[in-house]
């Protein structure tokens, strides 16, 4: 197949961004996705796009030795076939024309083949006895719970809990990454530092299952039957959810209208402005839910404080959904 010229102008650069690279996959220029991104309106291309950035950063973190890679003013930029051979093994729409640039190569990236096969494999069943043996431990992380409450034998390390639940468990993750942030003093998930600055969670078997219930999340009958057996009432836990629930809404609509009041004050700006440039106006100004403003790194976004001292996180990705709702609803 004969590469285009459209697509050579880009191969022949000898670097690409994460942003470039990812917006490539989906038939966009990174300036492009950028004027989609600012839309008022959802759109599941840009969704998709924006999670696997974050997907990018986590495996080039995670695969750093065989992932060759230039940072360059706090940016990563990578080879054009290093990317593509990437975009292939995390199944981006690649098109067939990169495909085939890959195929003419006579060079290949074995360790980088190897990591992402790894990482992809797919989960094995957990063994009775296993889950036996699982459940007489007094605490299980992030990354053994819920691979556990699913029924299934936890695999990869807690080091890069990420890219295994992101592949394997996306809603679960989602929860965990939300409640990490969010919940209510006295519901928190408790971090624990495990080396090189990696945070994880620890927290005991009954906490873990009552946290998958409230969530609604699909649990093993194993597991259910075990807790139900040892005291454990499903109605019960089930109120729990509930009542963490309504305090998450409560929550979340006072946060939202201090926002919001912000963002009207500030005569609407687009979501690129408004975050960080507008609210960093407002940090622990009276009326105003904000007390930080974090501009770069996995943490970019906010912390806030409530009428009520509860505190919180929201990230940059967040406040952007935000803006979005606040335009659509007068």
């Amino acid at each position: 197949m004969r590469i285009s010229n459209e697509w050579l102008d880009y191969l022949e650069r000898p670097l690409w961004s994460g942003t470039l690279g990812v917006c490539l996959m989906y038939g966009y220029t990174d300036s492009e996705f950028q004027k989609k991104r600012e839309s008022a309106s959802f759109d599941a291309t840009v969704r998709a796009i924006e999670e696997k950035i974050e997907l990018l950063g986590a495996d080039t973190i995670h695969l750093k030795e065989y992932f060759s890679h230039v940072i360059h003013n706090g940016e990563y930029l990578y080879k054009p076939k290093v990317f593509i051979e990437w975009a292939i093994h995390r199944r981006l729409p690649v098109p067939n024309e990169l495909k085939e640039f890959l195929k003419s190569r006579n060079e290949t990236s074995e360790h980088v083949r190897a990591a992402m096969e790894s990482l992809e494999a797919q989960p094995e069943p957990l063994s009775t006895y296993g889950l036996s043996e699982y459940l007489k431990h007094r605490k299980w992380t992030a990354l053994q719970a819920i691979f556990i409450l699913h029924g299934m034998k936890p695999q990869g390390t807690d080091e890069n809990t990420r890219d295994e639940l992101q592949t394997h468990f996306i809603q679960a993750y989602s929860y965990l990454e939300q409640d990490a942030f969010t919940a209510d003093e006295g519901e928190h998930l408790k971090p624990k530092i495990i080396g090189a600055g990696v945070t994880t969670y620890c927290e005991t078997p009954e906490f873990w299952f009552r946290w998958a219930v409230s969530k609604g999340l699909p649990i093993d009958e194993r597991i259910t039957k075990h807790f139900k057996t040892n005291g454990e009432q499903t109605e019960t836990v089930a109120g729990i959810g509930k009542e963490s629930q309504t305090k998450k809404l409560i929550k979340e609509k006072e946060l939202k209208q201090g926002l919001r009041e912000i963002w009207e004050k500030e005569g609407h700006p687009e979501a690129r402005v408004f975050f960080p440039d507008k609210l960093k106006k407002y940090i622990n100004k009276a009326g105003s839910p904000v007390t930080a403003v974090y501009t770069a790194g996995k943490n970019a976004g906010i912390d806030f404080k409530l009428s009520t001292g509860t505190t919180g996180h929201r990230t940059k990705k967040t406040i952007s959904n935000y803006v979005s709702v606040f335009k659509k609803t007068p």
